[in-house]
């Protein structure tokens, strides 16, 4: 959504269709999201560029521009307390 956000706010003008792909199903394999997308394209849904909020599993990639925003950072804390959960503040 901040991409298509910024190509209006700059005026930016894309020859063909553009379209954005709001990832769904992504944290379980994307079997009915992104990945079913791509194995069952609708008819209906003609474009030349589309945006992709979670591309990482598309194999073999497609020919695009891709932007990583995540990174990889292991570190160890030790914390005193009681345990909880924010949905169930009681365990």
């Amino acid at each position: 959504v901040i991409a298509l956000k910024i190509l209006k706010e700059l005026d930016i003008k894309v020859e063909g269709n553009l379209i954005l792909n709001a990832v769904a199903d992504e944290e379980t394999g994307g079997i009915f999201g992104t990945g079913w997308s791509v194995e069952n394209p609708l008819k209906e849904i003609k474009c030349d560029f589309a945006i992709i909020g979670e591309a990482s599993a598309l194999s073999p990639l497609p020919k695009a521009i891709l932007v990583g925003e995540k990174g990889h950072l292991q570190i160890k804390i030790t914390t005193n307390g009681i345990s909880g959960h924010s949905g169930m503040p009681s365990i």
